[in-house]
């Protein structure tokens, strides 16, 4: 198979609909906006960012999983092509990019992306395999050419746990495309009809984020169950998908709540389900920068928040733009729960400025001035 040469070429897994999939969707669009060459390669083809590429790009899939076929594939690609910038992204992907890159000599022109805590990460790996990964990682991070860190949080974990050198380390956000009809209908959302929480006796909870211990799902679904006995007729709905999907919908049912929560899965329509929720809550224990609270924010929706280790905080300006609560605190959730309409933010906040901060066409360029 011929393959122009591409300026960039990025590498990841897939294109399923998590944060770093969707991330770099939307980065390899705003280049390609911005006349840069792009070359996207991935382990397998498919997921629904798929259909969100755009056709200018040129999408290459290694179609397997064989750890030394994925190597031999990427050395190939990258000694045909000769990018001038090599960027990759999760773990797997990240360490092949580190091999490849070491043994073309290319090191210097490989940008690592490091989208989570890596302590913390490290602490709550839940496998021996996942764990030796993540330790590699700090020898890939010592050795790369470049690391591009997601939040000041990651950034300063990298140089004082880990002894990184903050010389290579770029900090930058991710990016948020938001759909302005949407924004445009959840601006309807003002305060004086947000206060009719008051007078209900049921309140919509919606949650978001791939179902993996990290996310805290099952004390969020623990918590829901002590709140909803004084609000009945509550609601929690969480979207997205993961290997702990069927755990939760079991525990669920074992608490006697399962009509009360809605685990829909993947949904390409997250609208519906924004529009229909009276507050956001994130119950992570360890973050990178969680895009899912712009999703919040775009919607107009009052946000409880753990202050795990990672960027949360800082996007929530240190808790001037939402509820900060200790990781795995019952009775802080609770209690923020119960007093959802003390979020003045929502009558006076400019949503317009924070989003002009994580705009794509500003992310795209912040990353072209680190390459280049």
């Amino acid at each position: 198979m011929k393959i122009k040469r591409p300026k960039i070429l990025i590498y990841l897994p897939n294109l399923q609909g998590g944060g770093a999939e969707n991330v770099i969707t939307i980065l390899s669009n705003e280049f390609i906006k911005l006349n840069q060459k792009v070359l996207l390669v991935v382990d397998h083809k498919h997921g629904p960012n798929l259909k969100n590429l755009s056709k200018k790009i040129d999408l290459y899939s290694l179609d397997t999983s064989n750890f030394l076929k994925r190597l031999y594939l990427l050395l190939y690609i990258l000694r045909k092509n000769n990018p001038c910038i090599f960027l990759s992204t999760l773990t797997s992907a990240n360490i092949l990019g580190f091999l490849a890159t070491s043994l073309l000599g290319m090191r210097h022109k490989h940008f690592v992306r490091v989208a989570a805590h890596h302590t913390w990460s490290i602490k709550y790996a839940n496998s021996i395999k996942r764990k030796l990964g993540l330790y590699f990682m700090v020898f890939i991070f010592r050795y790369c050419g470049n690391i591009i860190s997601v939040s000041k949080s990651v950034t300063n974990d990298l140089k004082s746990n880990w002894k990184i050198n903050g010389n290579k380390i770029h900090t930058i956000s991710n990016p948020f495309k938001i759909d302005v009809r949407t924004f445009d209908l959840s601006s309807n959302k003002s305060t004086s009809s947000f206060l009719s929480l008051k007078s209900k006796s049921n309140i919509s909870i919606l949650s978001s984020g791939r179902f993996v211990y990290q996310k805290g799902f099952n004390f969020l679904l623990d918590t829901f169950f002590d709140f909803q006995k004084d609000f009945p007729g509550s609601s929690l709905t969480i979207l997205g998908e993961g290997p702990q999907h069927n755990a939760l919908f079991l525990r669920a049912k074992e608490l006697k709540i399962s009509h009360l929560v809605n685990l829909p899965g993947y949904v390409d329509d997250i609208a519906k389900y924004f529009l229909a929720a009276d507050v956001f809550v994130l119950t992570s224990l360890w973050e990178g920068m969680p895009n899912v609270l712009l999703d919040a924010f775009s919607y107009n929706l009052p946000i409880i928040a753990t202050d795990s280790p990672g960027g949360t905080a800082e996007m929530l300006e240190y808790g001037s733009l939402g509820a900060l609560i200790p990781v795995n605190d019952k009775n802080a959730l609770l209690s923020e729960l119960n007093n959802i309409l003390k979020f003045k933010y929502l009558s006076g906040f400019d949503r317009k400025i924070l989003f002009k901060k994580y705009s794509p066409s500003n992310i795209a360029v912040e990353y072209l001035e680190a390459f280049f």
